[in-house]
């Protein structure tokens, strides 16, 4: 949905994502919750799997760049989410 924002001025897209959002999603708890679950739910990182690893870590950047444009950060900064979030990131090493 927000892919676009991402070859705009950085400026202009960081001011257009969440209004984008909001016309998909509708309020601001809605599109706060797509974007964690998009986050938390999914791609585990497998060893030298690059490619996952910039997807994930470009998500991560359009989830922060949203949800403090939204104000509403707080929703992702839980124990809870912090945890799923360091689970991914943690690379089986065997």
């Amino acid at each position: 949905m927000i892919h676009s924002c991402s070859v705009m001025d950085p400026e202009q897209g960081y001011l257009y994502a969440p209004k984008l959002l909001k016309e998909r999603f509708g309020d601001n708890y809605v599109i706060s919750e797509a974007w964690i679950n998009k986050i938390c739910n999914g791609r585990v990182i497998r060893p030298n799997d690059g490619k996952v690893l910039r997807e994930i870590s470009d998500d991560l950047r359009n989830c922060e760049a949203t949800l403090i444009a939204m104000k509403c950060l707080s929703e992702i900064n839980t124990q809870r989410i912090l945890t799923k979030i360091v689970a991914i990131l943690e690379i089986e090493v065997n």
